[in-house]
């Protein structure tokens, strides 16, 4: 497949490059460092690891724009083997945010991935970036799975250094429409119940709502890569706060219905 279909019109017209070469791999290793920061020893993938995956029939793709690149795809087969793609790494340069490469990529995989006979992938991403919860959930009509904690142990890159990497796994039905705009799941009577809050100052403030809420919400702040910067111990409260709540909700069996445009997960509980 030389270019992605589907892009929405505010999108640049990208070209799909699968990784051939080690020029190929350098490249895209290179889009990857630039989106999160990377510098020598901190990179994501190695060149060894890129061209490796591509030859053994993975997912390394490049996209390209008027001959730039501008973002980058890794993934890899997990189980059941050739039925589920575990999608490791996408990431696209600050240039382009907002204008809906993420989305071709994500389309590009799905296209790939049914060529293939795949119609399951799965790929994790941090609870706390509201924007990416939004994508995820509401755009593309993936599953939160699992809440997984410190999944990747430390990390040095430029996002995620002095920060816990906890994750949720997300689960998305290839073969399937993605859902119109709009909440994911309405269960009309039933109340949604603050349970974390954000305060005047900014902080995470936990609530009570009691066992018989059968629907509560989790917030977490606009921008959470902003508040890393300017205040990196206020961001690790938050990463407490969001894991003893939207963790310990989907630990104990519940499950996320909804990502709501206020920047809340609402969240089904198990009853008792």
């Amino acid at each position: 497949m030389s270019g992605v279909r589907q892009a929405p019109a505010s999108a640049p017209s990208l070209t799909a490059v699968p990784v051939q070469s080690d020029h190929d791999a350098m490249r895209l290793i290179s889009v990857l460092d630039r989106v999160w920061g990377g510098s020598v020893g901190s990179s994501h993938l190695d060149q060894g690891m890129v061209i490796a995956l591509a030859h053994a029939g993975d997912y390394a793709v490049l996209f390209e724009h008027d001959g730039e690149a501008v973002g980058a795809g890794v993934g890899f087969f997990g189980p059941p083997l050739d039925a589920v793609l575990h999608s490791h790494i996408v990431g696209v340069v600050p240039e382009v945010l907002g204008r809906g490469v993420g989305l071709a990529i994500k389309q590009h995989q799905r296209e790939w991935c049914l060529e293939r006979g795949v119609r399951t992938m799965t790929w994790t991403f941090d609870p706390l970036v509201g924007r990416n919860a939004a994508f995820n959930l509401r755009k593309l009509g993936a599953r939160a799975e699992r809440y997984l904690e410190n999944f990747y142990g430390e990390m040095v890159d430029g996002i995620n250094s002095g920060q816990a990497t906890d994750r949720v796994l997300l689960r998305w039905r290839l073969d399937r429409p993605s859902p119109a705009a709009g909440p994911m799941a309405d269960a009309p009577g039933v109340p949604v119940v603050p349970w974390l809050v954000e305060d005047a100052d900014g902080e995470p403030r936990r609530l009570t709502p009691g066992p018989d809420a059968a629907r509560v919400s989790v917030h977490v702040p606009r921008d959470i890569e902003a508040m890393r910067r300017s205040d990196a111990a206020l961001a690790r409260r938050w990463r407490t706060a969001v894991r003893e709540t939207l963790g310990a909700a989907m630990v104990g069996g519940g499950s996320v219905v909804e990502f709501s445009a206020t920047g809340d997960y609402v969240v089904e509980r198990i009853a008792g």
